[in-house]
């Protein structure tokens, strides 16, 4: 099965390159596609603009038939750091799963929970705004330091 789901995100990466996804990167771990990176700029009139937040996606053999474990590395004040994401897309709701949906659609319902202003969204916690924003402003900070990031994304590295 882990043929099955190395070829399904070979043909994902090529869909990404050609048609890339606003404000969200990704880049497949040249030694493992079945651990994906993103990055998420921070939208425009929240309290992310201006951060950068790296995460990552954990693909079992059997995609896409069972959905991705998700986490994020960078602090932001909604999704604990380095802990498994709790959503209705990922590994904790295998049941919720479709085989239908992408690592596209993953992603932009994450950044989507992300700025969300529900207390009791799923994602783990929610920081006062004025937390969220500091942690923006030292995202870039953050990353930098973060040897596989500069690897997998040295182009967004420059505008942090």
């Amino acid at each position: 099965m882990a043929d099955a789901a190395r070829k399904r995100l070979a043909k994902e990466v090529k869909q990404l390159k050609k048609k890339p996804l606003d404000l969200i990167w990704t880049e497949p771990d040249p030694a493992n596609i079945q651990e994906w990176h993103y990055c998420f700029e921070g939208p425009k009139d929240t309290p992310y603009e201006g951060g950068f937040y790296h995460g990552v996606l954990k693909f079992p053999n059997e995609y896409p038939f069972k959905p991705p474990a998700i986490y994020m590395y960078t602090p932001n004040g909604r999704y604990k750091q380095n802990t498994r994401i709790c959503t209705s897309f990922s590994d904790f709701h295998p049941e919720s799963w479709q085989s239908t949906q992408t690592i596209s659609t993953v992603l932009v319902g994450l950044l989507s929970f992300m700025t969300e202003e529900c207390p009791n969204a799923i994602g783990g916690m929610q920081e006062s705004k004025s937390e969220r924003k500091k942690m923006a402003r030292e995202s870039g900070a953050f990353n930098k330091r973060n040897e596989k990031f500069c690897k997998l994304f040295p182009y967004l590295l420059e505008r942090m």
